[in-house]
């Protein structure tokens, strides 16, 4: 099973630095080279909803296929080879976050390299936690971790992640 220490920052993907940091990116030209915000507190949700539009069952042309199929196998980099045995509502689902991912890398205002992290779960908690709370707090730990080493997971598999595996 995959740890958070399992993977590192990619140098190339980072302008040669091999840690993660938030800089100044000054000039629009070098802002476009950013992606966009997909989180769903934030940006995420307007650009889901307007990918959901844009695919509202129409009729698609072969062209349109086959440009589906290269964006999921561009969203799935070395990942492309599970799309044979993906469902119907699997493959849908995992186009619509495709096109989520690149709506926002187009039109999205907020970019940035490398987002800030979010405090741990229980983290601003001022008083000392019953059991109960405890358990619940681990249990949202654990949550927490594994949403990180799956986003980390899904940059280390895309060609020029934000994040490679430490042993490469």
């Amino acid at each position: 099973m995959l740890t958070i220490s399992d993977f590192k920052i990619n140098p190339n993907h980072n302008q040669g630095y091999d840690y993660a940091f938030r800089d100044v990116v000054r000039g629009r030209d070098q802002r476009k080279c950013l992606p966009g915000c997909t989180k769903p507190d934030c940006c995420g949700n307007q650009f889901r909803v307007l990918a959901e539009q844009l695919n509202n069952g129409a009729l698609q042309t072969p062209s349109q296929e086959v440009a589906d199929e290269q964006l999921l196998e561009d969203f799935l980099g070395d990942n492309a080879y599970k799309l044979q045995n993906m469902s119907e509502a699997e493959k849908a689902e995992l186009l619509l976050k495709a096109k989520t991912r690149d709506l926002a890398n187009h039109y999205g205002k907020h970019r940035h390299a490398y987002e800030r992290r979010k405090s741990p779960p229980g983290f601003w908690d001022t008083d000392f936690p019953t059991t109960q709370e405890h358990m619940v707090t681990k249990a949202q730990e654990k949550q927490y971790e594994r949403d990180i080493v799956a986003k980390r997971y899904e940059e280390a598999m895309r060609p020029g992640g934000a994040y490679m595996f430490r042993d490469e």
